[in-house]
């Protein structure tokens, strides 16, 4: 047992340097010779020959042998790189993957043909061989336990160590004989317990998949106990002495314990992405095109079962990209277009999902081909074609069978394969999307889970069944009262919509959908007409759609161990899941997507886009300020404090007793990191209690780069409101200024602000100040919202710029016809002239055309992003992120300078 466990580690280890080999040889033909990466790649072809011996492997052994010749001359520059030794080089490393992965049939391996392929490239004569003593000292390199162990569980004396060549133990050996390591001279190496902790070896070890899945299962299966322990202490555990608190230290080590295990499965995806570099190479060479690949994000953690599944499915993406995206070289030098495709691989954290873009710089998709092909196909009606939206028809790839190739090769075209992607990443509880500009590209994003094990969910209640919403897909709730809905639900094409902040969103009856409606006669139009009767809503986001669902209760949020639908069930693919909660009952898992599709939205989605146009344009016409969401909390004073919602990531509720005082400063453990906690009311101008509340909430911002949260001993509510923004009445560090709601005086924080009165070292050095000129430089900021107004304005101020305020298009270009102006910063959604007209007509005038424009709004659809990049604009930023607002300031002035 104890050689065989060595022998599956050498595999392992041996598999591991296989990869880094392979990232070397694609370095050095990039770089073309670098002395580190020739070292690098000796060294790993040096160990693996060194473990084969120990194993009397010697088909390996004199491949790799072979192989450390050529690389010694290599790394003695008496061969240069070429590409045809590279590629030769690539195909012994695929070779000797074989050998390894089958190590027992290595053995009876012709490799004859391989040797004289790596012999023809050599300069001079191959040298004698050497012997393998060394091969104690590379193995000693691979294994943790120490050679004295090893002795003591052996039942025969080490063998003294000789000069010549030492005869190695075979891969089998007989089951009474026992298996020994030969003895190391002592001088040669450390004592055992200097030499392990001089590796750190103590700080890893090597854990069977098997174990973690088994341990994740305990922790799904302890999550769902604390669960039910929860309800029984609500339900009247009270009672008992001391058992709330001992309920409450379980649910707190529950919740570690579950993190800690998903954090042991978690892997970055680079695991994935380093495999890109040589199919990429590869078929590149293959079909006669240059690519340049970039990868981003590679560091972003995934669960090991999601990052095994990613593999295929992403290498079909990038081979497609390749084949039907990047144009040939000829046809990219008549578009004015760099010779080499730019492909680019880009993993990123967003709504605690995983986002990974395969994107390149080609000729995008063409939409009316897909869409002549639906036709043809018999996907859709001609009629129903033409109103279709982009993302609709581009949809249609999916479907199997499909392909818009003029020609069938061994590469793509036979209509197999984005059918099968889309099924693999569904299975994987991820969805992908398609965004594309003919002439520029395409980007195929996939969205992940994190993990498909345990997840945090809503739990509704629709006609007596519960049901689980994951948090990741939910935007906001909305409660309607009786007779709210006259004036709040409205009718297109006799579709249900609700009426929310001058848009209209489709509503979806959960009950009817999933066929549970108890009178399926009830017309909509009388459903949402009943007195007396109050609508819960959840706004549930769908790709970049939104609709409502309409459900009888909402419950609380739980964490909900994912379980297989029943056989049963397997059709309804608008469940993704079941699960256990913790009163027992059984909860179906929704999965929005094909929940959208089933209830039919899809098919009226335009007629919802136009009449949501509409809307906005009468919005804007009567130039009211815009309606703002705030969160609204007291801290220990009792003064009521908003915030703005696009600055909080999250509000989690916790013990106080969790708080821990290091110095001055005020820290708390959430989710595995050190957050230092701020209470507001020690740095503004408000009242301070001394008396502290045994529940509090941390308020966790978002597009902070520092972990940290603010405490609050009451969460009040999340409003719209379009209340004027009073600066006069309170003012001050940290504070924009006050507003009414519902004739209450509520202090709107400014974050930033405040995080500099808590804690001045603690702020970030490096963001970048106006650069230095013989006169300060001007911004020209439009925005016609007061409240953003104000904020953006005094980030740019803090940074060291002038700035001119503009409430609308119109007003900017006044402005610009008087005003020396370097740099503008442009709302979208603006009164009198939009920031598409503004930055249209930019373009448009000889004299202004040059000045950069940076988009600052809260339009962050791929599609509305990509429509202000096509109107003119430099950059689109997202409002209220001072940081990237103030970099890509800084980045476009730098670049107007050195031009201009």
């Amino acid at each position: 047992m104890h050689q065989d466990n060595l022998f599956e580690d050498f595999v392992q280890e041996a598999r591991s340097y296989i990869a880094d080999m392979e990232a070397c040889l694609l370095a050095l033909e990039q770089e073309n010779y670098e002395d580190d990466t020739v070292n690098r790649l000796f060294r790993a072809v040096h160990t693996i020959k060194g473990t084969a011996a120990f194993f009397d492997l010697t088909t390996i052994v004199e491949l790799t042998h072979t192989l450390e010749n050529l690389l010694d001359q290599l790394r003695n520059r008496k061969l240069p790189v070429t590409s045809s030794l590279v590629d030769m080089l690539l195909a012994v490393t695929d070779f000797l993957k074989q050998l390894v992965n089958q190590p027992a049939a290595s053995q009876s391996k012709d490799i004859g043909q391989v040797l004289a392929q790596i012999r023809s490239f050599l300069a001079a004569p191959e040298p004698a061989p050497q012997t393998l003593h060394d091969a104690w000292e590379l193995w000693d390199q691979l294994i943790v336990e120490s050679a004295s162990q090893t002795y003591a569980e052996s039942s025969l004396p080490p063998p003294a160590p000789s000069e010549g060549a030492q005869t190695l133990p075979t891969t089998s050996p007989p089951p009474d004989s026992s298996f020994v390591l030969p003895i190391v001279p002592v001088a040669a190496q450390p004592p055992p317990e200097e030499h392990a902790g001089a590796r750190g070896v103590e700080d890893s070890i090597r854990v069977g998949v098997e174990l973690l899945n088994d341990l994740l299962n305990i922790a799904g299966e302890m999550v769902l106990s604390r669960n039910q322990l929860l309800k029984i202490v609500e339900a009247g555990g009270r009672e008992i002495p001391n058992l709330e608190l001992v309920t409450r230290n379980i649910d707190f080590m529950t919740t570690r314990l579950q993190e800690r295990v998903m954090q042991a499965r978690m892997q970055p995806v680079s695991h994935i992405f380093s495999k890109m570099p040589r199919i990429v190479r590869d078929l590149g060479r293959k079909i006669g095109k240059e690519v340049d690949l970039l990868i981003k994000g590679e560091t972003v953690e995934l669960d090991k079962t999601i990052m095994e599944g990613l593999l295929e499915p992403l290498t079909h993406l990038v081979r497609n990209a390749i084949d039907h995206g990047l144009e040939p070289a000829e046809q990219r030098r008549q578009l004015g277009k760099p010779l080499a495709g730019r492909l680019l691989l880009k993993a990123s954290h967003e709504a605690g999902k995983v986002i990974i873009d395969v994107a390149d710089d080609g000729r995008g998709i063409d939409v009316e081909k897909v869409a002549r092909k639906a036709i043809q196909q018999g996907l859709v009606e001609p009629a129903l074609a033409a109103t279709l939206e982009t993302g609709q028809i581009l949809s249609f790839l999916f479907h199997p069978g499909f392909s818009t190739a003029e020609k069938v090769s061994d590469i793509s075209g036979r209509g197999v394969g984005l059918d099968v992607v889309k099924t693999s990443i569904k299975k994987l509880g991820g969805k992908i999307e398609i965004i594309s500009e003919q002439g520029a590209g395409a980007t195929f994003r996939l969205m992940m889970p994190l993990t498909l094990a345990i997840i945090a969910s809503i739990i509704v209640e629709s006609s007596g069944q519960l049901f689980a919403l994951p948090q990741v897909n939910l935007k906001e709730f909305v409660l309607l009262q009786p007779e709210e809905s006259r004036t709040t639900v409205e009718f297109v094409r006799e579709h249900p919509a609700l009426y929310l902040r001058n848009e209209l969103l489709p509503i979806v009856r959960l009950s009817r959908v999933v066929g549970l409606e108890e009178n399926e006669n009830c017309p909509d139009t009388e459903y949402f007409r009943q007195q007396n009767r109050i609508f819960s809503f959840l706004v549930v986001k769908s790709g970049y759609r939104q609709f409502a669902l309409e459900v009888d209760r909402i419950y609380d949020s739980e964490e909900i161990l994912v379980k297989p639908l029943p056989p049963a069930l397997k059709d309804c693919n608008w469940y993704s899941g079941t699960t256990v909660l913790g009163d027992g009952r059984i909860a179906m898992i929704l999965d929005t997507e094909n929940l959208r599709v089933k209830a039919g939205i899809f098919l009226i989605e335009e007629e919802f886009a136009q009449q949501n146009n509409d809307n906005l344009m009468a919005a804007r016409s009567k130039k009211a300020a815009d309606s703002q969401r705030l969160l609204l909390f007291r801290c220990s004073g009792g003064e009521t404090l908003g915030l703005d919602l696009g600055m909080v990531a999250r509000v989690e509720e916790i013990q106080a007793t969790l708080l821990q005082s290091i110095g001055e400063h005020e820290y708390v453990s959430f989710r595995g990191k050190s957050l230092r906690v701020i209470r507001p009311e020690s740095c503004l101008p408000i009242k301070q209690k001394e008396q502290e509340s045994q529940i509090l909430y941390l308020i966790i911002p978002r597009l902070i780069k520092r972990p940290v949260a603010l405490i609050a001993h009451e969460i009040i509510d999340i409003i719209d409101t379009g209340a004027v923004l009073d600066t006069e009445v309170i003012s001050g560090s940290g504070v924009i200024g006050s507003t009414l709601v519902a004739g209450n005086m509520v202090l709107l924080i400014n974050l930033y602000e405040l995080l500099e009165l808590a804690d001045p070292a603690g702020q970030p050095g490096f963001l970048p100040n106006a650069p230095s000129t013989e006169r300060k430089i001007q911004v020209l900021l439009a925005e016609d919202t007061p409240f953003f107004a104000r904020m953006t304005k005094g980030y740019l101020e803090w940074a060291g710029y002038d700035v001119l305020l503009a409430e609308n298009g119109r007003e900017a270009l006044k402005l610009l016809d008087s005003k020396p102006v370097d740099i503008i910063v442009s709302d979208i959604e603006m009164p009198v002239m939009d920031g598409l007209e503004l930055v249209q007509t930019i373009r448009s005038d000889e004299n202004l055309r040059h000045l950069p424009v940076i988009a600052l709004t809260s339009l962050s659809r791929p599609d509305q992003r990509e429509r202000g990049l096509r109107a003119g604009f430099d950059l689109y930023e997202v409002k209220l992120d001072r940081d990237t607002l103030l970099e890509s300031v800084a980045l476009l002035l730098k670049k107007r300078l050195k031009t201009g």
